[in-house]
């Protein structure tokens, strides 16, 4: 790494990396500075941005570490009769007929995510 570079404050990793990652000047950059480590918990990143943030879980079926990750961070729990799958398809109506973005494991911009973690 050039001392230019180590020499300067870390200012994210879109920021950082964004000549490598599939966003232009028009992607809003949400970022608590994540990068350089330590890790940062993405479940903070929608109440950062003031965006609401809704978790939609089975009902009486989630993990009590999962679900105090959603309520820390202001997350709106939503529990489904169901299963995780039925929370799957229903994110997937809404992303799909609603302005909603769906932020899980099938979510396009994941790989993008994914490749910034490789970067660091």
């Amino acid at each position: 790494m050039n001392s230019e570079i180590r020499n300067r404050q870390w200012r994210g990793l879109l920021h950082e990396y964004a000549d490598r990652l599939d966003i232009s000047d028009a992607t809003p950059i949400i970022t608590l500075g994540e990068g350089g480590t330590p890790l940062i918990p993405a479940a903070a990143y929608a109440a950062h941005a003031g965006i609401p943030a809704a978790v939609l879980v089975p009902e009486g079926k989630i993990a009590m570490g999962k679900l105090s990750q959603a309520i820390a961070h202001n997350g709106e729990l939503i529990q489904v009769q169901g299963n995780f799958d039925d929370c799957l398809d229903i994110a997937r109506d809404l992303a799909n007929n609603y302005p909603v973005h769906l932020v899980n494991s099938v979510n396009p911009d994941r790989i993008e995510g994914q490749k910034t973690a490789a970067f660091e």
